[in-house]
């Protein structure tokens, strides 16, 4: 007899009867899969896992998870002895029967079905408004199907290691169906997968070796991808990784307008379709109808660079607001959360900012205080007066603006309809109905484009630019293009990027500087890249006496150089073809025209960023020369020439500022700097901000981007009466 099956013969002796109830919860494909040594070795599984699987922190299955396990018995946790899995596993059998019994049945009522669209959900006993959101499509997609029985509309659960749940604190839409159940019956050769973002790689790497044929084997196979909360999506390259084996058919939906674009369609290599989530119904009091409550989201505050925590702003509010209640959503029942987002009279949300915690509560003619942030708010939320810029404004401003909103109720009512026509905008149930219509019609949004025109396309922004705020866009000769702004600046410019920086300017205002009319400025513009702030600010501000720009990389300069000349400023702009950092060097740098307003002297910070695109590759490139010198060289002598007047610096270099800032701060510049509006990328900003601080200035910031770590940092200096 050969070894390796003596060794397994002598091991399987050592499997007794008492053994065969955890039979009941062992899957031995999965198993081998899994634990590819066990296989290696040639081991009967089932008496490896009884010896040697258990007591290691091996699952005996995918669905009879540790996680699962552990949730069913605390003290497996760390107990990892056998009689006391058997034990559980025998007293648990009748329940482990039924609940085959009843997946058996439900998954029955579908097997004939032509088409199955199923929504993964969480299969977890939680609430969460992302887990609403899904129940609520999957409700509505079930009613536009009632009546034909060849189409069903299903629910099943992830991550696929869990049981199905059956939810106590929502009313699900749907019974939860494991998946291997699904797949085990059902006869449908076109299948729908709607999956959460955040659970979607994971769903493909926990797959067995039968659900990936069965998958494979359909006809027809469409994957949506739900991108909900666009921080939490995978990364082009692994989405493409995960899906392109199993289908040709990929799409991502968005819950929000500000990520469904030409540009994420294209750098992700699958099609985008807008699919805005049903409101709850929320019953709408009048004031006297409320109580003195504030309701809270549950989020702890992240990526704030002051460092402020929930319970800092949790203890400011105790302290100046003690006649409110201020209540945490948290294990509570729809209907109890529902209930309290009707009668609260304010609400606070820590978490994304436009989410239920915000929405619903304004549903019920409420008002809700959040900190803006652009990745899901839009343009058009940033000047309602309960958004604030951070969470150390929020905190000193928040309690005064309830207090006064308190002592008038027309104000109260102001604030209260201003945010309910925003979100009213946003957000209906006859949209969002006609949205997931169209998704499961096979219609998109966006189609990627070629990969070259990622940068250089962005269709989105540009028609919004156009149609909405009045930009007139030219075409001139060979590659040049052209537009004339609402202000009337006449401006070249290489396409790309720059219709984002566009919206930067005139529409979400980023570089509007706080100016005293009695007062003389100069402008510091590091990055000017083709001088439209430049140009733009000593248009709007009279006040502004003369600019310096400085923009290092030639072929944009030149273009910067031409718009001066264009537009002729009434207020001198100093030109300077250089960059600023903190030592005087020459480099070679590679300069990308579609992501010309992406230029760095810190290329090594800048190209891992760039190299995300999948367009990268196929983009225009060249090499440049680039000058540059410490910033306090330059600032040195622009004090020295402007003396009298006030200082404001705009500075947006995509990486070089924090060298620059530490720079001016190790000269002493900083303290005679009077504003400071900075756009800081790819590290964690508090170093930079406590730069400004120490230098006397007082300082805002807002989260752009939590992917890329943006953020716009706003440094005023605080001026005493007659100063």
């Amino acid at each position: 007899m050969r070894p390796r099956k003596l060794i397994s013969r002598i091991r399987r002796a050592f499997v007794t009867p008492r053994h065969h109830v955890l039979r009941a919860v062992f899957d031995q494909n999965w198993y081998l899969e899994k634990y590819l040594d066990v296989k290696a070795a040639g081991v009967e599984p089932f008496a490896h896992f009884v010896q040697h699987g258990w007591s290691e922190g091996r699952s005996p299955s995918r669905t009879f998870s540790h996680e699962r396990l552990t949730s069913e018995e605390p003290r497996f946790d760390k107990d990892r002895n056998l009689d006391l899995l058997i034990e559980h596993v025998s007293a648990n059998a009748d329940s482990y029967r039924e609940y085959d019994r009843r997946q058996r049945q439900l998954a029955s009522e579908f097997a004939s079905a032509e088409r199955v669209i199923i929504f993964f959900n969480v299969a977890r006993n939680t609430i969460g408004g992302g887990m609403l959101s899904i129940n609520r499509f999957l409700g509505n997609a079930a009613s536009l199907y009632k009546d034909l029985d060849a189409i069903r509309v299903v629910s099943s659960g992830v991550p696929l290691n869990l049981p199905a749940v059956d939810h106590s604190l929502f009313e699900a839409a749907a019974p939860q169906i494991e998946f291997p159940y699904i797949t085990n019956t059902s006869k449908a050769e076109d299948v729908w997968l709607f999956l959460p973002e955040v659970f979607a790689i994971e769903f493909v790497a926990s797959l067995t070796k039968a659900e990936r044929e069965w998958l494979l084997t359909r006809r027809k196979l469409k994957v949506v991808v739900m991108n909900q909360n666009n921080d939490l999506m995978p990364s082009p390259q692994a989405l493409q990784d995960a899906f392109f084996p199993l289908s040709a058919q990929i799409v991502v939906t968005t819950a929000h307008t500000r990520y469904c674009t030409q540009r994420q369609a294209s750098r992700y290599g699958v099609p985008f379709k807008q699919m805005t989530p049903f409101l709850p119904p929320v019953v709408s009091r009048n004031l006297d109808a409320k109580k003195r409550i504030i309701m809270l989201s549950p989020d702890e505050i992240h990526g704030d660079p002051h460092g402020i925590t929930r319970e800092q702003v949790l203890e400011r509010l105790r302290s100046e607001l003690p006649e409110f209640d201020l209540v945490t959503v948290r294990n509570m029942s729809v209907e109890q959360y529902l209930d309290l987002a009707s009668r609260a009279m304010f609400s606070l949300t820590f978490g994304e900012g436009l989410d239920g915690y915000f929405i619903e509560p304004v549903l019920g003619n409420g008002v809700s205080f959040a900190v803006y942030n652009s990745t899901f708010f839009p343009e058009r939320f940033q000047n309602a007066k309960t958004l604030y810029l951070g969470w150390q404004e929020l905190m000193d401003d928040m309690p005064a603006a309830v207090r006064a909103m308190m002592g008038s109720t027309s104000a109260y009512e102001a604030n209260a309809r201003e945010l309910h026509e925003l979100v009213s905008n946003e957000y209906s149930d006859e949209r969002s109905r006609a949205e997931l219509a169209s998704v499961l019609a096979g219609e998109v949004d966006y189609v990627p484009g070629p990969a070259a025109d990622v940068a250089e396309n962005d269709a989105n922004i540009k028609r919004e630019l156009e149609f909405r705020h009045n930009f007139r866009f030219l075409d001139l000769e060979a590659k040049a293009r052209g537009v004339i702004t609402p202000d009337g600046l006449f401006l070249r410019h290489m396409g790309g990027e720059f219709y984002s920086v566009l919206y930067e300017v005139y529409v979400r205002k980023d570089y509007d500087f706080e100016i005293d009319q009695a007062q003389k400025y100069v402008l510091v513009d590091i990055g000017c890249n083709f001088g439209l702030v430049s140009l733009h600010l000593a248009k709007r501000y009279s006040e502004i006496e003369k600019v310096y720009a400085y923009e290092p990389a030639n072929p944009t300069a030149r273009l910067a150089a031409k718009n001066f000349e264009y537009n002729a400023p009434t207020s001198p702009i100093v030109l300077k073809q250089i960059g600023l950092s903190d030592a005087f060097e020459l480099k070679t740098l590679e300069f990308i025209p579609d992501w010309s307003t992406a230029f760095s002297t810190e290329n090594e910070v800048l190209l891992p960023f760039l190299r995300q695109t999948s367009s990268l590759a196929a983009e225009e490139r060249f090499n440049i020369e680039v000058e540059v010198v410490p910033a306090a060289t330059e600032l040195s002598r622009i004090i020295e020439e402007n003396r009298g007047l006030r200082i404001l610096i705009k500075c947006d270099t995509q990486g070089s500022e924090f060298a620059i800032f530490e720079n001016l701060a190790n000269f002493g510049i900083l303290a005679v700097i009077d504003q400071v509006i900075v756009e800081s990328h790819f590290r964690d900003p508090a170093g930079l901000i406590a730069t400004l601080q120490a230098a006397g200035l007082t300082v805002n910031s807002r989260l752009d981007s939590a992917a890329n770590q943006v953020y716009t940092i706003v440094a005023k200096r605080q001026h005493g009466v007659g100063n």
